[in-house]
């Protein structure tokens, strides 16, 4: 059976991260401009990750790099993150490593003492059914739509925007035992 696991990036992983972003399969479902990523502008988002102190972590399948997950924006008051997730190995698509990766961020997060985060919250072009999926699998809930909010190929999509609070996720790790 595959194993899924998330860990710090490494700078090796920068190049990973390069292809991915500018594979037109990939950026399509992303709000980066397809074809501008260079090694130096994955890098400076990987610097300014740490000096945010988002939670950035590669996605490996069996060892190998298919993907990142981060956790970031986070609000000192109302105690909220943001989540994304990018499987950036597209033969990797559809076969749930991303369910498992979210499950995997979500359990680290809202199990440490060391980060004081209530709610996280994900913004999806809503035509990407895989990953709003991927999410729902996980706890997060449907909370709202926003019209013609993210640019797709030669028009505007809506984007969902789902949310999962500690509460909801301590409910569905009892409910799990």
């Amino acid at each position: 059976m595959p194993t899924i696991a998330l860990r710090e990036v490494k700078f090796d992983d920068i190049s990973y991260m390069v292809k991915w972003m500018n594979d037109p399969k990939v950026a399509e479902y992303t709000s980066h401009v397809w074809g501008d990523t260079t090694f130096y502008t994955e890098l400076e988002y990987v610097r300014n990750c740490v000096d945010n102190d988002d939670i950035l972590r590669i996605i490996t399948l069996d060892g190998k790099p298919i993907g990142n997950i981060c956790v970031s924006d986070k609000h000192p008051l109302h105690k909220t993150a943001h989540i994304s997730i990018m499987i950036g190995d597209t033969v990797e698509w559809g076969k749930g490593y991303a369910t498992e990766a979210i499950r995997q961020m979500v359990d680290f997060v809202f199990s440490s003492d060391e980060i004081d985060i209530n709610k996280m919250k994900a913004g999806i072009m809503a035509i990407n059914h895989g990953s709003v999926k991927a999410f729902e699998r996980n706890g997060f809930e449907k909370e709202g739509y926003e019209v013609d909010e993210l640019r797709y190929k030669d028009h505007y999509e809506p984007a969902v925007r789902l949310g999962l609070n500690r509460r909801g996720w301590n409910y569905r790790k009892e409910m799990h035992r």
